[in-house]
């Protein structure tokens, strides 16, 4: 047990080390270069960018509500009760993915409108 735990250990300090070894090259021909990962400049290009990543994320979701609604209307097998439940979540579904699109529209067209992002 404490042999395992010493090798984790020993894993872990080797794992934390060795980046910090690399970013520390400071001589002439080898220095380090980070790259900004967010690829945004200013915190309105993060906020647009983490928005139609949740635009995104909810137009997938609204599109697998639709596709389990269209489902419980074909497995409702003439049950009205299950064939309005079906009708109703389809039409939710709808209704919130015209809202994502207006969303997305919102948040790409707006900044250019007034200027803040090319």
């Amino acid at each position: 047990m404490k042999w395992k735990f010493l090798t984790w250990l020993g894993l872990q300090v080797v794992a934390f080390i060795a980046p910090l070894a690399t970013l520390a090259a400071d001589d002439a021909k080898n220095k380090a270069i980070l790259s900004n990962p967010i690829r945004a400049a200013t915190v309105t290009q993060v906020l647009v960018n983490l928005i139609q990543w949740l635009l995104g994320i909810s137009a997938i979701i609204a599109m697998l509500a639709l596709i389990a609604g269209a489902m419980r209307f074909i497995l409702a097998m003439g049950k009205e009760q299950e064939i309005v439940k079906a009708k109703s979540i389809m039409l939710w579904a709808i209704a919130g993915f015209v809202l994502i699109i207006l969303a997305f529209v919102i948040v790409n067209v707006v900044p250019r409108v007034l200027g803040g992002l090319a």
